[in-house]
């Protein structure tokens, strides 16, 4: 039996796309399905305890002065797995409610301007 090149090219071709989407398969299952769900607040002005349910474990809370305004930045898990470039982290007001969050703190750039690089000040 004569081994066609072309078949050998197809299937080494077809043997490599299947070993890259099994390296891809939980990054692609974190960032489109498990992340927005687990991390995306349950609502619009969700407090602090509602939030770390949602997440299933406690945030790392650190409070900041920012525009004479004492504000909390809460820091979620980061999940290797998803090859995240940050944690998710929110924003709340000195009550303990939502202002804003992100999902990626490592990619959101608007994120981290209105937030995290003045906070550093």
């Amino acid at each position: 039996m004569k081994i066609n090149q072309k078949t050998v090219e197809i299937t080494l071709y077809a043997v490599l796309a299947g070993i890259l989407l099994y390296m891809l398969a939980p990054e692609l299952y974190g960032r489109f399905y498990y992340i927005p769900k687990k991390f995306k607040p349950p609502h619009e002005h969700a407090s602090i305890k509602e939030i770390e349910a949602n997440v299933g474990s406690q945030l790392l809370l650190t409070s900041r002065k920012m525009n004479n305004e004492m504000l909390q930045i809460g820091e979620g898990p980061l999940l290797f797995w998803t090859w995240s470039s940050g944690p998710p982290m929110y924003i709340f007001n000195k009550d303990g409610i939502l202002i804003d969050y992100t999902t990626d703190s490592g990619d959101d750039r608007d994120f981290k301007e209105k937030w995290l690089k003045e906070s550093i000040k």
